[in-house]
């Protein structure tokens, strides 16, 4: 395969995926809408119930936090672009509410693979709980 060809082949990838996050940022018709989170609300509740099984000392760990988030994503990452997106659920246990929450990630950067994978995050604070469910909330390492 010559270079031409790769390079039409990244070309095509990325015009691809950009072409999917876009189409991801649609508006979920109201009709859906419930189905939608009965269907995030059991899938965070068993992955809730999951970790504190195979890790019964996080149980205090979330019995004490003042909020989670339980998502569930899927990722894709050609050479130059990548990105994920999914659904997730913010559960505020000092206000007894629950968020039901759109992810969208976009990246630039080395890299090849695809995933799928759960996402669980226990705040400590109200301060970033807060800017988690406002959008604003950034992690790294």
């Amino acid at each position: 395969m010559g270079q031409n060809a790769l390079k039409e082949i990244l070309v095509l990838l990325t015009i691809t995926l950009i072409a999917g996050f876009l189409a991801s940022c649609t508006t979920i018709p109201v009709e859906k809408r419930a189905g939608m989170r009965a269907d995030i609300t059991e899938a965070a509740d068993t992955a809730i119930a999951t970790l504190i099984e195979n890790n019964p000392e996080l149980q205090k760990s979330t019995d004490t936090s003042v909020g989670y988030f339980v998502g569930q994503v899927s990722g894709a990452k050609v050479p130059v672009v990548g990105g994920a997106s999914g659904y997730g659920l913010l559960h505020d246990r000092e206000a007894d509410t629950r968020t039901y929450m759109n992810i969208q990630r976009f990246e630039l950067g080395v890299g090849l693979g695809a995933g799928k994978y759960r996402v669980i995050i226990v705040f400590q604070e109200r301060e970033m709980l807060e800017q988690f469910r406002n959008g604003a909330w950034k992690s790294g390492i």
